[in-house]
């Protein structure tokens, strides 16, 4: 006896009471939800090389931190820490720039500022011993008060 082969015919849908099918009809997966936020870069930079926090960075985008910081993942492949450290050597490179042209310009108060802070240089002062009594008194005068130039 042959085996009897049954057709294979395409299933028909099940049907609510309405008439509605059953099941996804709608867009695919992924592509409901809230939109993404859009977050301009441009003013991320500027954001971080004046060295803004990662919270004010965020209030100013109108987004909240973790958003920034998963949308810098997304983009950048780093951590939004990671981007506002890079960002801000930026901020600190163009300020040094700054100074070193305020200094050329012949700024005193900016030339002894890089000299202390760059150069290691400080103020001396100079102290002497002076005896009264039985007692010992330590003095200490500034350096240009003791060369009598005034």
């Amino acid at each position: 006896m042959a085996k009897k082969t049954k057709k294979k015919t395409a299933k028909k849908p099940r049907l609510k009471k309405d008439g509605t099918p059953w099941g996804r009809t709608g867009p695919r997966k992924g592509a409901g939800g809230r939109p993404r936020a859009e977050i301009d870069w441009t003013l991320v930079d500027d954001l971080c090389a004046i060295h803004c926090t990662h919270s004010e960075i965020a209030a100013v985008c109108h987004v909240h931190h973790d958003t920034l910081n998963i949308h810098c993942k997304r983009k950048f492949k780093m951590t939004f820490s990671e981007y506002i450290e890079e960002k801000r050597a930026l901020g600190k490179r163009s300020l040094r720039r700054l100074m070193w042209q305020k200094a050329e310009t012949g700024s005193n108060a900016m030339l002894i500022f890089l000299a202390k802070n760059w150069l290691g240089m400080a103020d001396r002062n100079v102290v002497e011993n002076v005896e009264v009594g039985p007692r010992k008194v330590v003095v200490a005068f500034p350096a240009n008060e003791l060369d009598g130039d005034k």
